[in-house]
């Protein structure tokens, strides 16, 4: 009960992240049709999961995999729009680093999950994922003025690590892709509701958030954030 309590927070907040970034991008009715599809996406994701529709098969790569590459080209490729471009220039500079510290209480969630037995101990810090230090740094860094090439540095680290546990997860799911073998390795927790949420939503927010934060030193410094 307790990984699932604070599981759900954690993504209520990644939601919230999201919608803040989608009010500073959009206008009018452009916000709403985007905050739609948001909603959209998290009751179609989930509907899936829930129907047991991404159980791995061994002829077929990670269904979930799917997933998350659909909503991180999404979420990434809008930080490159227009509406990204917006967003870049009207949200403070310290909330884009700062916001990566939702990934604490996901790492939280995953040890949870290998402390009880549904998670894979490979996808918690005592196995391959050292995407909470992002997360630390994140919100330590917000406190504080930064160098700019700190913050790249920032930025490139959690893509780094992002994709680290993304692909530890990819090769220890049974499939043609699978190159970690073991039964306790195996990452069914991603793959069920309302736990699908982390490859469909956490995961693309992180790695759009370190590119809206390249983006943002790219073009300077944001003039202020969004009323």
């Amino acid at each position: 009960m307790t990984l699932l309590l604070l599981f759900l927070a954690t993504t209520a907040l990644g939601v919230a992240i999201i919608a803040l970034g989608l009010r500073a991008g959009f206008e009018g009715r452009a916000r709403l049709i985007a905050l739609s599809l948001l909603g959209f996406w998290l009751a179609l994701t989930g509907a899936v999961a829930a129907a047991g529709l991404l159980a791995p098969a061994p002829d077929k790569p990670p269904p979930n995999m799917a997933l998350a590459l659909t909503g991180t080209l999404t979420l990434g490729g809008l930080a490159l729009t227009a509406p990204g471009k917006r967003m870049a220039q009207r949200i403070a500079g310290k909330w884009v680093v700062g916001m990566q510290a939702f990934r604490i209480p996901v790492e939280v969630c995953l040890w949870l999950g290998a402390e009880t037995g549904v998670s894979p101990v490979l996808m918690s810090w005592h196995g391959r994922n050292f995407d909470v230090i992002n997360g630390v740094l994140g919100l330590w860094m917000a406190r504080r003025a930064v160098p700019r090439p700190v913050l790249v540095a920032f930025h490139l680290l959690g893509l780094a690590l992002v994709f680290n546990v993304a692909g530890h997860a990819i090769a220890a799911t049974p499939g043609p892709l699978q190159q970690i073998h073991g039964a306790e390795n195996v990452p069914m927790f991603v793959t069920t509701f309302p736990y699908v949420w982390l490859p469909a939503l956490l995961v693309p927010l992180a790695i759009a958030g370190h590119i809206l934060g390249l983006r943002q030193l790219a073009q300077g410094s944001p003039a202020k954030p969004p009323a």
